[in-house]
Formats: C-alpha cells, structure tokens, sequence
C-alpha cells in the first residue's frame, strides 16, 4: 500500500510557489501592480527560495525539539496530582498559548480596524489561517499525511507561513510608500522629461525596475540595465 506523505516535490513546490506567491501579493498589491504579468514562473521560483530555506529551517527545529524535550506531562493526570515540574510544565505551555493567541487576536483586530487595505487583507488572513488549522488539525486523515512526530507543530506551520509571508510582503510594501529606508532613481530621463520629478525605487524583478511616482504616485516600469540610486531624505516620504 502506498504510504500518505507530503513529501513529494509536486506538492513542495506547489506549496514554495504559494507561499511565494502571497508575498509578492503583499508586496505589490500597494501598488495596484499584477506583479505576474511582468515576470516568469521561474523568477516566482527564484522568489520561492527564501520560504523553501525557512521552511527547512522551521522543520529542523521542530526536529530538534522532539529529540531534545523531555518527556511531556500527561494530561490525564489532575492537576492537583502532578508534581512541581509538572505544574510548570503545564502552566508554562498554556500560558505560551494564551499569550499568542491574545498577541495574534489583538493584532489582528487593531489591524483590520486601523489598516490600509492591504493590511486588512493580511487580517483577514490570519483569520482564515486560524480557523482553518483549528478546524482541520484534529482530522485524522489529514494528520495521515505527516510524516513527523509532531504532528501540529508542523500542520500549523504549513497553515500560517503562506500569511506569514503575506504579511511580512504587506509590511515590507508599506516601508516603500512611507519611504521607510528608500532610495531615489537618480536619472529620472527613464520616467519622466522634467527635472523636478522624482521617482523612488521600489524593486528590480526579471528584467525590469519599478520605480514610485512622489508626485502623483503612479508608477514607472522601464528595462533594467544600469541605475543610481541615492538614499532618500525623509521628507520626501508619500502621504
């Protein structure tokens, strides 16, 4: 019989371009750009990288976590009946997950009520994520499909890095239209005829620059070759 795993590179890959793909949403959605319409699938794959390595990173933790702790409390036992250890055990867990789950609600309630549109949709996300996991981790056949010890420490990381990444794209987008640590294209000659214009630098993707209006606010796509960029002074930050 053939064994349920999902460890297969179809499905890797599959779930690299998705998480990939959420970022550069995150990221460009500021900008009202289908960032898929100027690249291929290999520079998505390019892109796809990163959440591979942290991927992998985040696995081999959770690895060294089931060979380095001890052996867990039993929770069929009363609370009145464990010992010390035990009791701290048990609190200290409980505790980490009230604690996050107050942050990650908290968060998410702030960001959905004070949020660009942007942000509102990484809440959104994040909601999605939570009742997603919280009503799927349980699912034995689901559960089938993992082939590790911990089973949801790893579910919930499948669940919650594609809208990590969303929000980390979302958080990154915003710094650029704050002009957060920017740099400006230092001949506009690409974008624009007048000299007063500036344009801030938002990204180089395949072969092609993407550069922000600080006018108007539209944006300028020219082929990337050789471009001078000078750090932006504050003052020039978008509204």
């Amino acid at each position: 019989m053939e064994n349920k795993t999902l460890l297969n590179s179809t499905l890797i890959t599959s779930y690299a371009l998705f998480v990939s793909i959420s970022y550069l949403w995150g990221f460009w959605g500021h900008f009202d750009i289908n960032i898929l319409n100027y690249i291929s699938v290999s520079d998505i794959i390019k892109s796809a990288i990163w959440p591979m390595i942290i991927a992998l990173a985040m696995y081999f933790m959770q690895v060294a976590m089931n060979n380095y702790n001890g052996p867990r409390t039993d929770l069929s036992v009363k609370y009145s009946d464990m010992s010390k250890h035990e009791k701290f055990d048990y609190i200290l867990r409980h505790s980490y997950i009230v604690i996050m789950a107050c942050l990650v609600i908290g968060g998410v309630i702030y960001n959905a009520i004070t949020g660009n549109k942007m942000v509102r949709y990484a809440a959104i996300g994040w909601v999605l994520a939570t009742i997603v996991f919280f009503t799927t981790w349980r699912n034995q056949v689901v559960m089938a499909y993992i082939p590790f010890k911990n089973k949801g420490l790893f579910y919930s990381m499948l669940c919650f890095l594609p809208v990590f990444f969303l929000s980390r794209g979302v958080n990154d987008g915003d710094k650029i239209v704050a002009g957060e640590n920017t740099f400006l294209v230092e001949s506009n000659s690409l974008c624009s005829s007048k000299e007063n214009d500036k344009y801030r630098y938002i990204d180089v993707m395949a072969d092609k620059a993407f550069a922000l209006s600080l006018k108007d606010n539209s944006i300028c796509i020219f082929k990337f070759e050789n471009i001078k960029l000078v750090r932006e002074k504050r003052s020039n930050a978008v509204s």
